[in-house]
């Protein structure tokens, strides 16, 4: 999915179903964000899953919670402290609890992450693929209860 159509979904959402989005925290990430995972994290971020960040930002979007990149207060989970406290596989980038203590993610393959958003197990090595690309996985999973 591209970003225009993602945005468009968005408004569209907004308009058809306003408390799907409202208690949205929008915790929006810098260049500078961006740029401290890629290095503390040894991997380059999907380019979808930047834009989002940029644009829509990390917390209670829809029906899943995005970690945000930098936690805006002490106490928030995010995205660098998830990844680097060892919750996680080794070549797995931690995005989205589930709730279950899983948690959807991109894979890592070198120095690049996966487009492709995967599930890890919290009792299990297994990673499994899930969506092609991060947005249609926001698409289909945050925004479509069904």
């Amino acid at each position: 999915m591209d970003t225009a159509s993602f945005a468009s979904l968005v408004t569209q959402v907004r308009a058809e179903h306003p408390k799907w989005l409202d208690l949205f925290e929008g915790w929006v990430a810098t260049d500078e964000d961006i740029a401290l995972a890629n290095t503390t994290l040894g991997t380059q971020l999907p380019d979808d899953y930047v834009w989002f960040m940029q644009n829509y930002g990390g917390g209670a979007f829809g029906f899943v919670e995005i970690l945000p990149i930098v936690a805006p207060e002490p106490g928030i989970d995010d995205l660098l402290r998830t990844n680097q406290e060892g919750y996680t596989p080794s070549n797995f980038i931690a995005i989205a609890p589930v709730g279950t203590g899983d948690w959807w993610g991109f894979t890592t393959e070198g120095v690049r992450c996966s487009r492709s958003v995967h599930f890890a197990y919290h009792d299990a090595p297994d990673i499994e693929p899930q969506h092609p690309d991060f947005l249609e996985f926001m698409a289909r999973t945050a925004l479509n209860p069904g």
